[in-house]
């Protein structure tokens, strides 16, 4: 017991440690604010945002190798051969309650989007009434180091990437190996990191922009999984235009960051720039995905017989 607790006591040091040179990297002038608004609320501290990191880590590790076991043993996964682009499959004639009972966590997965379209609506809605409020601008907004503002609805965004850690829970669970792609493992994890990063330094001020937008883009996206998984009819081209909403939502983030960088800022500078660069990486990703789906397609060659 008191082995383990020296090293949990060492364990603490070392991340508030690495929590004040995050601080001080990235918005030196909280360093003297003790505590800071955000610093100990609830899953902010590093010692809990490292270990759910470190659990995702290793579950998308998991589910990577197991991705690699089952197609080396020619399983394409529940539901692969008959969808498409990753598609919930139709169920016919057979409704709804044969569907849940063939695969019961589909209705777990029904809860979740529903949770997730209220959580994502609140979080909008609070940001559009903090906004309106206080009159806010498309950037150059006031940071306050000591007030609420934004640092409530930031926290909660915060904790929402925790939640959308589940998205790749039930990717591996349920065998939807197409789903399980660098492009999603990294923008899952590092969309945590960065607003932890900006949860600990950046609460306030034009933060405000990627809540709103990338809010509302899992409002829709959520809505429409949620339909999905209820074998609601949604017109294919609905999936391409949500792709292309996340890339509009990424080019929004860009144009105001570099607006920013540019014209300046009470923002902090260093973490418009990480902001920047990330979303950055997002958007060539989103790009890039969205010409290999929605592309158009080479025609197959056709050999003549000689």
């Amino acid at each position: 017991m008191e082995a383990s607790s020296r090293w949990y006591e060492a364990y603490e040091e070392s991340t508030d440690w690495l929590t004040h040179q995050t601080v001080t990297l990235f918005h030196p002038q909280l360093v003297h604010i003790s505590p800071r608004p955000t610093e100990t609320w609830p899953l902010v501290p590093l010692r809990h945002a490292f270990l759910i990191a470190l659990a995702y880590i290793a579950w998308a590790v998991f589910g990577v190798l197991l991705k690699v076991s089952r197609r080396r043993h020619g399983d394409k996964g529940a539901g692969e051969s008959e969808e498409k682009d990753g598609e919930y499959a139709a169920t016919g004639g057979d409704g709804l309650g044969r569907k849940f009972a063939r695969e019961p966590l589909l209705l777990l997965q029904a809860v979740y989007d529903v949770v997730q379209v209220g959580l994502c609506s609140v979080m909008l809605f609070q940001t559009i009434d903090v906004c309106w409020r206080e009159g806010y601008k498309f950037y150059q907004n006031p940071f306050r180091t000591h007030g609420a503002g934004l640092a409530p609805v930031l926290w909660l965004f915060y904790v929402s990437k925790v939640v959308d850690f589940f998205d790749t829970v039930f990717i591996v669970v349920r065998g939807k190996w197409r789903q399980l792609s660098f492009i999603h493992v990294y923008h899952h994890l590092m969309t945590f990191v960065v607003y932890w990063i900006s949860v600990q330094t950046a609460y306030d001020s034009d933060i405000y922009l990627t809540i709103a937008a990338n809010s509302f883009v899992h409002v829709v996206m959520y809505f429409y999984y949620l339909m999905r998984t209820l074998d609601v009819p949604v017109p294919r081209v609905i999936k391409k235009n949500i792709t292309n909403l996340q890339i509009l939502q990424f080019i929004m983030m860009e144009v105001q960051g570099f607006s920013m960088l540019v014209f300046g800022t009470p923002f902090p500078i260093r973490v418009c720039l990480l902001y920047c660069s990330y979303v950055g990486t997002l958007l060539v990703l989103f790009v890039d995905f969205a010409v290999r789906t929605y592309g158009p397609r080479k025609p197959k060659k056709i050999d003549k017989a000689e």
